[in-house]
């Protein structure tokens, strides 16, 4: 397909691969996605597996590539997918308590608000062991970040909650995986829960709303950087523009280091 366009060869084999590599991943033909799953699929590899921002472009350009000869070519109806990346909202502290009371089990409930309690990453979670907690208040247990880089992460919002829900979910057991799920497992029942709540959800948005949240109460982005296990606060500062409009003396310093300067009052209307 790519070999009969007007690409060179090399840029044809380039996105033929970045096809080939992300069906493979979808698990499907594209072309028989809907759109929803290959948003999921996209944002799942940017931040679970951590594919670079620049290969996910290359992934989108070969999309629409391939959309365009499917139509002219296999005459398949397929919906538009512009392919633009714009990051879904976090749940907010409503939406959040609706997401809890959707909840049909134990596991569900425990999973939902540890996700949101601690903001771990759901990689970093299903690995998490039973015998890596510590229940002296606030909760922590350990989890390997990042480059496998051990840290210990504490349950910092609904405490009592999120406790009370990890117990009741673990029960008598005392050592071994806190979640017995898969990584596409958890992805499931996350997207399940905000479906019966009304809203698009997968695991990191539990991380972002609990990244919004923490700053939104500390004003501190050196404790939501630690907090996160975020490398630099540049890794941070994307949680700057889903606070309240008015800025604090934190939301000044976050948006210099972002490097747009000092803003003046002009641009702060």
């Amino acid at each position: 397909m790519f070999a009969a366009s007007r690409l060179s060869r090399s840029s044809a084999t380039t996105y033929a691969y970045a096809l080939q590599s992300f069906a493979r991943s979808l698990g499907k033909d594209p072309a028989d996605a809907t759109e929803e799953e290959i948003y999921d699929t996209l944002y799942r590899l940017g931040q679970e597996e951590n594919y670079s921002p620049r290969y996910l472009y290359l992934i989108r350009i070969a999309l629409r590539r391939y959309f365009q000869w499917a139509r002219l070519e296999k005459k398949v109806q397929i919906e538009s997918k512009k392919l633009a990346w714009i990051p879904p909202k976090p749940p907010d502290e409503e939406q959040i308590n609706n997401l809890v009371k959707r909840c049909q089990t134990a596991e569900e409930l425990a999973l939902i608000l540890t996700l949101y309690s601690t903001g771990c990453r759901i990689s970093e979670l299903l690995r998490a062991k039973i015998e890596d907690i510590d229940w002296s208040i606030p909760p922590s247990f350990l989890v390997m970040g990042k480059g496998q880089k051990p840290r210990r992460i504490k349950m910092l919002l609904k405490i009592n909650e999120a406790t009370n829900a990890l117990k009741a979910h673990i029960g008598d057991r005392k050592s071994g995986p806190i979640f017995l799920l898969t990584r596409n497992r958890a992805w499931r029942m996350v997207r399940r829960i905000g479906k019966r709540a009304g809203i698009y959800l997968r695991p990191h948005l539990l991380r972002h709303a609990h990244a919004t949240r923490m700053l939104e109460l500390t004003r501190d982005v050196s404790y939501v950087k630690e907090d996160l296990g975020h490398a630099t606060l540049q890794a941070t500062s994307v949680y700057i523009h889903l606070l309240p409009k008015h800025e604090t003396e934190t939301e000044k310093k976050l948006l210099e280091l972002e490097g747009g300067g000092k803003r003046t009052n002009e641009e702060g209307q």
